[in-house]
């Protein structure tokens, strides 16, 4: 078929629709399988095929990415979970199992300030001013968690004012 099409262009009636000069006509004869009914099928189903794959591999980074947003709003529910809880066990006087969901949370997500936090607060409540003061200046001098924006930089400002109070009341004793 495509040796077919090269023939019927040679002997067109028109010298414009004719091969302009042998350059022309080799290159046409070198390509002319790409006439070929059976070619442009063929070359029709690889470029469907190129085209379903790439849909496959946007719609598998698209997957994978909602999957690592759930995992982690997942993770935040549970970190703030155990802050929440820890919250409550303190306000209600319950400070051993608040101790124990601030030492979870802690150990679930090590990066994150709002731990910290409680555990100093903790510390200050119950009256553990000496622990509030070393743990709470350990914590000003090299914090275990990371501090990158500005609620980290509030949270770090948190355990200062604790830490300060700490030592206010210490002097009253």
């Amino acid at each position: 078929e495509g040796f077919a099409v090269i023939i019927d262009k040679m002997m067109a009636i028109s010298p414009e629709n004719r091969y302009q000069n042998g350059e022309e006509f080799l290159k046409a004869i070198r390509n002319c399988y790409k006439y070929d009914k059976r070619y442009l099928s063929m070359h029709r189903k690889e470029s469907i095929l190129y085209l379903v794959a790439l849909c496959g591999v946007v719609i598998g980074f698209l997957f994978v990415g909602f999957g690592i947003y759930r995992v982690n709003k997942e993770n935040n529910q549970i970190y703030y979970d155990y802050i929440t809880q820890a919250q409550y066990y303190m306000d209600n006087a319950n400070y051993e199992n608040a101790y124990s969901l601030i030492q979870q949370a802690k150990l679930f997500d090590a990066e994150r300030a709002d731990a910290y936090v409680k555990e100093i607060q903790l510390l200050y409540v119950t009256g553990n001013y000496e622990d509030c003061i070393l743990e709470g200046d350990e914590y000003i001098q090299a914090p275990p968690f990371d501090v990158i924006s500005d609620t980290d930089y509030v949270l770090l400002a948190n355990i200062c004012y604790i830490v300060g109070n700490a030592y206010f009341d210490l002097s009253d004793m």
